[in-house]
């Protein structure tokens, strides 16, 4: 478990690093030991949560790169500690590539919103870095049950 918070954390560390201005950084490999770091160190407990993790390879800005996996990072924090409240499931982070967009996909099989779900601070903090990327964050139950969010980000 500390091996896999230390890697966590580098990986945090690493996105915090400062490049120059306007110089484009791939996302992929970030993005994913970020993803996978926080499922190995919350969602392997008595609810173990198996990930599915297929990324694309993306080159952005460091503060789009930054806001780009900090709004991953929520959606799969809060899909660790909302969408499985008994059990354990599925969890899938995909970034893929439709026409002039790239696709953030989050989807859980969990318990998906329901209608007492309200917006917190983590949909605030979401919203805001979605601004960041021009990106709005859609947000729906899944008809199989379960969440999808997808950021759309215009890509030129």
């Amino acid at each position: 478990m500390a091996a896999n918070a230390h890697a966590l954390a580098a990986a945090y560390a690493e996105l915090a690093e400062e490049q120059a201005p306007g110089a484009k950084m791939p996302c992929a490999d970030l993005l994913k030991r970020v993803v996978t770091g926080l499922v190995q160190l919350f969602g392997n407990g008595e609810r173990p949560v198996r990930l599915r993790c297929s990324v694309a390879e993306l080159w952005l800005t460091s503060e789009q790169r930054r806001a780009l996996v900090l709004i991953a990072s929520e959606l799969v924090v809060n899909a660790l500690k909302y969408a499985f409240p008994e059990t354990g499931g599925n969890l899938a982070v995909r970034l893929i590539f439709d026409g002039p967009y790239a696709e953030l996909i989050v989807e859980d099989d969990g318990v998906g919103l329901g209608p007492a779900a309200k917006p917190g601070n983590g949909s605030r903090i979401l919203d805001e870095l979605a601004m960041l990327l021009s990106a709005p964050i859609e947000r729906a139950d899944r008809p199989e049950g379960g969440l999808r969010a997808v950021v759309r980000l215009p890509l030129g």
